[in-house]
């Protein structure tokens, strides 16, 4: 990038030296602004503020350095320094107007960058929407299939949290979500752990190359977080507070052919286990066998 940038300088001045040349061998530089002009917009088009910047003053001094080297061949002096103040003008007009497109152009950059995070992220807790888990589990699966590693999945629900809704309002709902979501996150430390929002009061983590065990810690992890932040839920049978069901499953490539899906399913089997233990625990799957 800083070569690409340092590049783009040296076309612009090279233009401009180039622009200068033909100044030198014309008495009036009638052009000279709408040449001068053209190398702003190069500028412009490099995505730099600062080149802008740097060209626009560089032209106006080629532009003042011409008046002394160009030969004017008898034509009066109020004409020459006419064209060079009209050459001027048009100068400091396209570097306004390059300025004003460079910021209208980078607006646009933000609001496609902003389109592209609301695309892929929950707008309530901030992480991964179900949409972008799928690919991301997608892309995990397949990877575990081709490196024979192993491949765990946790799905995480809050216990009671439709009577906390219901007692609480949806507001205090949706700062309990986020608020829960944090928690769970805090849990994951490895750069490769993803969570995200699968629907309502339910969160996926993806956890790449993790075994049951491994798994296992992550998920009583969760809970513990949740349950330090003491968040009252005076609806709740499981505790005073608000606190999480978790289930998983692992996939070992070496266990055979199974599918996304078939984790999945056999994630929610591990929740629902979870949830008949009493709530407020954790339970894995791998093939057929839970743990808890």
């Amino acid at each position: 990038m800083r070569w690409e940038k340092i590049g783009n300088l040296g076309l612009c001045i090279i233009m401009a030296l180039v622009v200068l040349w033909i100044d030198s061998l014309t008495p009036l530089g009638v052009a000279d602004g709408m040449l001068y002009s053209v190398v702003i917009l190069l500028a412009l088009f490099s995505g730099e503020r600062g080149l802008i910047h740097g060209i626009t003053a560089v032209c106006i001094l080629f532009l003042a350095a011409g008046y002394f080297l160009s030969h004017r061949a008898g034509v009066p002096e109020w004409i020459v320094l006419t064209n060079r103040g009209m050459s001027l003008l048009t100068i400091v007009i396209t570097a306004i107007l390059a300025l004003k497109l460079h910021k209208a152009r980078q607006k646009v950059r933000e609001h496609q960058r902003e389109l592209e995070i609301m695309s892929v992220t929950d707008m309530t807790t901030g992480v991964f929407n179900r949409r972008r888990l799928n690919e991301i589990l997608e892309t995990e699966y397949r990877r575990m299939v081709r490196e024979g590693t192993s491949l765990s999945i946790l799905m995480i629900d809050v216990d009671y949290f439709k009577r906390y809704n219901d007692n609480l309002g949806h507001q205090m709902g949706d700062q309990c979500i986020r608020q829960v979501a944090q928690a769970i996150q805090s849990a994951l430390q490895r750069p490769g752990d993803l969570l995200g929002r699968y629907g309502g009061d339910e969160f996926t983590a993806i956890l790449p190359n993790t075994d049951k065990e491994g798994a296992l810690v992550i998920a009583r992890t969760m809970i513990e977080a949740v349950e330090k932040m003491r968040m009252a839920h005076p609806e709740s049978q499981a505790a005073g507070h608000v606190t999480i069901s978790v289930g998983g499953a692992t996939h070992r490539a070496s266990m055979g052919e199974s599918s996304v899906r078939k984790m999945i399913n056999a994630a929610d089997t591990a929740l629902y286990r979870s949830k008949q233990a009493g709530r407020n625990t954790a339970v894995m799957m791998e093939g057929d066998l839970p743990t808890s």
